[in-house]
């Protein structure tokens, strides 16, 4: 598997167990292997920059961040090299119709999650114990068309049945479970796979020189375009269906499994 140059790695459910933060020492034993056999590594991830738990991103010291579902790439630092925002008009309706029905609803700017309704769910759920000051920043009750940036992403917490009942009532929104009762909106199309072409294009590779590691929904466009799509083993038996190697779970180690199936590592 020389040919693999690039290794994508999700992070949620794929690097780390939901509710922690910490990476095994196996695995950060496997990612600095393959970082010393000079291969580029790339996280690609629902969240923000600014979300990303410092311990992640000091274990991975990742080449390249491909954000928000692919809606922006970042480089090691943290700088924007490409973002694509949501449509506006999109945005509004379902911002307003979340609100309307009281579904916490957060919009994911360069900065910070700006939320527009039900901010202490987003404060019990969604920052898992992090400072939530330097992550959320409360929109309630302000109108979102006054907003001055247009959201790369969004976020939703609230009833199952009636989130998913408006999921075709928008042409460009995707709409895809994130975990119990919480939905990631990006822009539909390539998902993470959009950023990751950038990078692939920069590197002079093809998708053929790639290895993608993930565990949900909105993982399957780049698990379907790497010449080699792993899946965890905790991750739901549709989205395995679309891997090339089931994997075992995260708490069970499973990158390493994977990665020395097929010999990359020792």
């Amino acid at each position: 598997m020389e040919n693999i140059q690039l290794f994508v790695f999700d992070i949620d459910g794929t690097l780390i167990e939901h509710k922690t933060n910490q990476i095994s020492v196996s695995t950060q034993e496997a990612i600095h292997q393959l970082k010393s056999m000079g291969k580029e590594v790339l996280i690609a991830t629902g969240r923000a920059f600014y979300f990303i738990p410092q311990a992640v991103k000091d274990v991975v010291d990742p080449d390249f961040y491909a954000c928000i579902n692919g809606q922006c790439l970042l480089d090691n630092q943290g700088q924007f090299i490409k973002r694509y925002d949501l449509d506006k008009d999109e945005v509004f309706r379902l911002t307003e119709w979340c609100i309307e029905n009281k579904i916490a609803v957060g919009l994911k700017m360069a900065d910070a999650v700006e939320i527009y309704y039900n901010f202490d769910e987003f404060i019990t759920s969604y920052v898992k114990g992090q400072d939530y000051r330097k992550i959320l920043r409360d929109r309630t009750g302000e109108d979102v068309r006054m907003s001055q940036e247009i959201p790369m992403g969004m976020f939703l917490i609230g009833n199952d049945g009636l989130i998913l009942s408006i999921k075709d009532n928008y042409t460009s929104l995707s709409i895809t479970r994130s975990y119990a009762s919480a939905f990631d909106v990006f822009a539909k199309g390539d998902g993470k796979s959009r950023a990751i072409t950038q990078v692939i294009e920069k590197l002079n590779i093809d998708w053929e020189n790639v290895m993608v590691f993930g565990d949900g929904e909105n993982d399957i466009d780049m698990i379907q375009k790497a010449q080699i799509g792993v899946v965890m083993g905790n991750a739901h038996v549709e989205v395995q269906s679309h891997g090339d190697f089931v994997t075992k779970s995260v708490g069970e180690d499973g990158i390493v499994f994977a990665l020395k199936h097929f010999n990359i590592i020792k």
